[in-house]
Parts: structure tokens; sequence; C-alpha cells
């Protein structure tokens, strides 16, 4: 890996966004997208984003992109390039009395992941809970890791995710689909098939024993089960994202499969493996602040500390630790006002 795991997950790193963006904008965009789009978009607030689809009317996917909210009457829609113009196409074609616009945004986009701070941009949540989205005027140098990708399952329409797919067999029915909202063009054919015996095909993370870059179909006893879209080595093992049949998508098993002639064992785990949520990045960075104070690398560690309790002020442990730390210091005012604050939280 080009960047150590637990480095992805507990420091800020900033990623051009190889998207091609397109801005929406009149008095009528915000209920347009929300009629049209398989999220809520009435819930979403400004300068924030969420993943969203349109679908056709058999829940098979025309476009999945991120939606950026400006405000009420200004949008933005980041996708694919190759997905740019049938987009705007399908936009277009239901456009028939409503107020607004569309235009093509030259302007590249970078991703921020674990960003704690509140400077301008779109908030939401891409890899992990915490992420940021923001516009600027040169595009950036470092890629998005693959491994992100991998392990956390979000999918890259024309890659893991194909256009003519039925969203209920791609991760984007759990980053893009809120089955709450009223209806949009395809609902009834993808809340059928999510009441009944769900996706026929899902994807799930495999991760086994290969040296080599794996990619194609793969079957059991010379039947098809599913199909390896990428993969990536990470610590001497493979890590595959796969799409695979209902009946062997079993959480923490074993799975023998061939490929290419070749014959392999996997662990399947369900997405995401790398949980986004607030709640495991605080844990996470709460580890990291252990792991620096036992390599008495102080410094570092309180700064891990506070970086937890920015991401959950209540974390107990994390103020109960890292008052221990500012005591061996020497620094005690600092640690009274940690265990005060901890007495506060839980007076037991």
């Amino acid at each position: 890996m080009s960047i150590p795991l637990e480095n992805l997950r507990t420091n800020t790193h900033q990623f051009n966004l190889p998207l091609k963006i397109i801005k929406l904008s009149g008095e009528d965009i915000e209920q347009y997208l929300h009629s049209q789009t398989t999220n809520n978009v009435l819930k979403l607030s400004s300068h924030s984003f969420q993943f969203n689809s349109i679908l056709d009317l058999a829940g098979k996917i025309i476009a999945s992109f991120v939606l950026c909210k400006e405000s009420k009457e200004v949008f933005y829609i980041l996708i694919a390039e190759q997905f740019t113009n049938s987009t705007i196409e399908r936009i277009e074609k239901y456009h028939i009395a409503e107020e607004f616009e569309l235009e093509e945004i030259s302007e590249p986009a970078s991703l921020i992941i674990n960003d704690l701070t509140t400077d301008s941009g779109f908030t939401g949540t891409y890899f992990f809970e915490n992420d940021k989205i923001v516009f600027h005027a040169s595009k950036l140098n470092e890629e998005i890791p693959s491994e992100l990708k991998l392990l956390t399952g979000v999918p890259e329409l024309g890659i893991e995710v194909k256009m003519g797919d039925l969203i209920n067999n791609t991760f984007f029915d759990e980053l893009s689909v809120d089955y709450q909202k009223g209806c949009y063009p395809g609902q009834e054919t993808v809340s059928k098939i999510s009441t009944r015996r769900g996706a026929a095909y899902k994807p799930v993370l495999m991760i086994f024993e290969s040296n080599n870059e794996i990619i194609g179909k793969i079957y059991k006893d010379k039947v098809k089960i599913g199909e390896i879209y990428s993969s990536c080595l990470i610590d001497k093992k493979r890590y595959a994202y796969t799409s695979l049949i209902r009946d062997y998508r079993i959480d923490k098993s074993n799975l023998n499969f061939e490929i290419e002639g070749g014959h392999y064992q996997a662990d399947i785990h369900y997405y995401p493996f790398l949980k986004g949520d607030k709640s495991t990045l605080a844990i996470d960075l709460y580890d990291e602040a252990v792991r620096l104070f036992h390599q008495e690398e102080y410094e570092q560690a309180v700064l891990y500390f506070e970086k937890a309790l920015v991401v959950k002020p209540d974390f107990e442990d994390a103020y109960e630790s890292l008052g221990v730390l500012y005591g061996r210091l020497g620094e005690y005012q600092k640690a009274i006002t940690l265990m005060e604050k901890l007495k506060e939280i839980n007076p037991k």
C-alpha cells in the first residue's frame, strides 16, 4: 500500500476526485432532483453531500453519483466523465416545466478524508462519516488509493458497477437508496426486490492467498457464482471486490472457488469491511493514541486522544487516558480539567 492501512483510517488525507461536475441551479431544482432520484434530497443540508442514483423503470442504473447541495437552488452532480452526457440527457428528458439550468463545471474536485475542521466545502459520508468534498483551481496529484474502495465497498461506476446493473445487486443500493422516501422512477421494482428475497447478486469482500492481480468470473463446481471486479494486495493477502450469488454470501464464511483455471480458498466478509461511522473512527484514533503512548511518543499520543474526543465528545476512556497522560507530563491543571469533564459525563 502507498499509505499504511492505519494511516488511512486515522489521518487526514486529500485526494483528487476524478469526477466531472455538473451544476444545476434554479428555483425548482431541489424538488425535481428529489422526484427523479433514489435518495432523499429534501433531507440533504446545505453544504453537504450524499450518494444518489437515477434509475430506469426496471430499477437499473442510468447514473450513480455524488450530489452536493450548496443551497435549495444550487446543486452539483459529481460523476465519472464517461457518463456525463448520458446523465445530462436523462435529466433533460423529464425536465419540462421546472425552472432550472444545467452547466458543466471545469473545476477539479478533491476528497478530504477524516477532516475534523470546519472549513468550507461539502460534508458527508464518502468513505468515512466526516469526509469533505471541495472544489478548487487545480487538480491534485494524489489519487484515491484502490484499497479504500476495496475495504469500504464504495464502488466506481464503470468498474465495480456498470450502467444498466440492477441497483439492488450493487452497493449503491446501501449508499444511495432511501427506502422511506416517496415515488421515483424504478422505485416499485427496487422495493419489490428488497422486500422479497433480496438481490440475487451482491458485493462482498473476498480475502485469499494470491500474488497475482485477479479479475473475472468465478466458478464453483463449474457453475458461475460471481465475478471479481477489482482486487489489490494488502499485507501479502489478495483483497477482491466480488459480486457473489445469494447462496454463497455468508459473512465470515470460507469459500472454495475457481477462476481462470486456478483454485482458491477465500474468506467472505460483508461490506463495509472498514467501517466509516464516527464511533468506529473514535475507537481507531484512541487505539492509535494508546499505541503511541506505549512507545513514549507522548506529543503524538496527545494529538490522537484529542482527535478521538473531537469525533466522540463523550468518549470516557479517552478523557481518562488523556488525563493520565497529562499527569505524567506534569500538566496537572489540564489533567484536572479533563477529569472534571469526565465527572460531568459520568458522575459515577
